[in-house]
Order: structure tokens, then C-alpha cells, then sequence
């Protein structure tokens, strides 16, 4: 029996020993609210270690029906084209859902890939996980969509877009093998390059903001000082932070380390995120 089909049965009187013959009739009734579903989409980028980025979507059935055939559909985009990152096979699970997965996706290289959801149940949501790690610095913008073959009342929140900068760093301006020593107190030096196209004095500097640049290993601290200058001397600022490294070696650096590497913010929320080699001794 399909959804928005009603049976209309006759009463019936059974009589022994008789027999009789048995009618039925379907009459269409209109699909509303059972074909209606407001689908929200959300969307956010976390940086991590080695140049890389993990997103999530998260899509919502706010009801009050099923939606059919959801899918959503990704797109990144950055100006260094597609040579500069890559973008691994996003998955994806269902919460409040007999099926919860992780369910696979389709990728269309470079820069595109599809889930299919099938119907998300009401109040239910399905999350979407992929990481992109980028080869150079750039900026990378990622657009999500939602759609469905129902009716969804609110197309407003049917998009969700994210913004990720890979900034160009100079580990200890000046020594060519960024060597760091985890068991003295002297400081490490840190550039954020700029660019034609980058300012740094947009960084988020604030001692008291949470996305203010740290740098390190397994516990990245904030900067003790900053000053802008022209390391590279391409007649452009970049942004020279100093991390005190101290004698116990707070920053967290491994003998085994290969990069150092910063996160943080722009003062309007954008993250950033950069890496350079390190030669790590003791």
C-alpha cells in the first residue's frame, strides 16, 4: 500500500455456507504534508597538522515528512586549480535511523563529489565527513547543497559554505634547516608570509581569542610577541611571531617531527593554516 493511497473496504456480513463476491475501491488522495520536509544544512571546516582540513555537513529533517531522493552535492574551489590539494572519499552516517552506516560517496575528481541519502527520517540527520589537504598555500572555498524530488518549504538553509586559507610560513626566518632544539630555552621564530592577495595584519593577534595563531607539535602555544617585517624581502609584510620553547619543551616537539605548523584565524573568523619542515635535535 503506497503513501497517499486510501482502501475503502464495504462492510461486510458473513453468512455460513454461502458464498460471495468481494469489491474494493482507491481513491488518490493529495500528498501534503507526508511529501514535505524542511531539510537544514550546515556546514564546518576544522584545520589540522600537515596542511589538511576536515569538513563535516551535517543535514536535518526539521519534518514534518519524508523527503525523498536527498542528495548533496559538494564543490571546492581555489584559484591555485586543482594540482594544489586533494580530496579524499567523504562517508557518511545516519543518526536516528534503522541504517546508520558509514555509507560511501561519489567523488568526480578534482574538486566535486555526491551523496546520495535516500530519506532522512524526521528529526533524523545525516553527517557527511571529508578531509582536503593542500599541497600549497591558497585559499580554498567549499560549497554544500541539499536537495530532494519532495517538497521542501524553506530552500533558504539548503546551502552551506566554508572558507579555509593554507598560509605560506617561515619556520626561524634566516636558517634554511628550521632547526629547533627541544631541550634548550631559546625562542622559535615564526613568518606568516604575505602576500599580494594575503594581509597579514588581518591574523587574529588577540592573547584572549581561542583561534589565535598557535604553533608547535602535540601542544601548540600562542606567540609571546609578534612584529611585522619583511623577511623575504619581496616588499611585502609578513608576520613574525616568536614562541618561547622553554627548557621543558611546552611546544611539544618529538625527535621524530618532521613540520611545524600553525592555526589559527583572520579577525573575521576564517581559519588559517600553515606548515614548514623542522629539524628537530635535542
Amino acid at each position: 500500500l503506497n503513501i497517499g493511497r486510501m482502501i475503502t473496504l464495504p462492510d461486510i456480513g458473513i453468512v455460513p455456507s454461502d458464498e460471495y463476491d468481494l469489491f474494493f475501491s482507491l481513491d488518490e488522495i493529495a500528498l501534503t504534508n507526508e511529501d514535505t520536509a524542511d531539510l537544514d544544512l550546515t556546514k564546518s571546516c576544522e584545520p589540522r597538522t600537515g596542511q589538511s582540513f576536515d569538513c563535516t555537513i551535517i543535514v536535518d529533517n526539521l519534518g514534518p515528512g519524508l523527503p525523498r531522493n536527498v542528495v548533496v552535492q559538494d564543490t571546492l574551489s581555489t584559484d591555485a586549480g586543482a594540482s594544489s590539494f586533494t580530496l579524499n572519499t567523504p562517508t557518511f552516517t545516519m543518526e536516528n535511523s534503522y541504517t546508520t552506516g558509514p555509507f560511501s560517496c561519489t567523488v568526480t575528481p578534482p574538486d566535486k563529489f555526491a551523496c546520495e541519502l535516500g530519506t532522512i527520517p524526521v528529526d533524523g540527520k545525516s553527517i557527511i565527513s571529508f578531509t582536503v589537504t593542500a599541497s600549497q598555500p591558497d585559499t580554498f572555498d567549499d560549497t554544500a547543497k541539499v536537495t530532494t524530488d519532495s517538497t521542501d518549504p524553506n530552500m533558504d538553509n539548503n546551502e552551506g559554505k566554508f572558507r579555509v586559507i593554507v598560509v605560506d610560513i617561515d619556520i626561524k626566518p634566516g636558517d634554511s634547516k628550521n632547526t629547533i632544539s627541544i631541550n634548550n630555552d631559546k625562542s622559535a621564530r615564526v613568518a606568516i608570509l604575505g602576500t599580494a592577495t594575503f594581509d597579514v595584519t588581518t591574523v587574529d593577534l588577540s592573547p584572549l581569542a581561542t583561534d589565535a595563531p598557535k604553533f608547535g607539535g602535540s601542544t601548540p602555544h600562542v606567540p609571546v610577541r609578534s612584529s611585522l617585517g619583511d623577511v623575504n624581502k619581496d616588499d611585502i609584510q609578513d608576520l613574525v611571531l616568536t614562541y618561547n620553547s622553554g627548557p621543558k619543551n611546552p611546544l611539544g616537539f618529538n625527535s621524530g617531527d618532521t613540520q611545524g605548523c600553525i592555526t589559527g584565524a583572520l579577525t573575521d573568523g576564517t581559519p588559517i593554516l600553515g606548515c614548514d619542515p623542522v629539524r628537530i635535535i635535542k
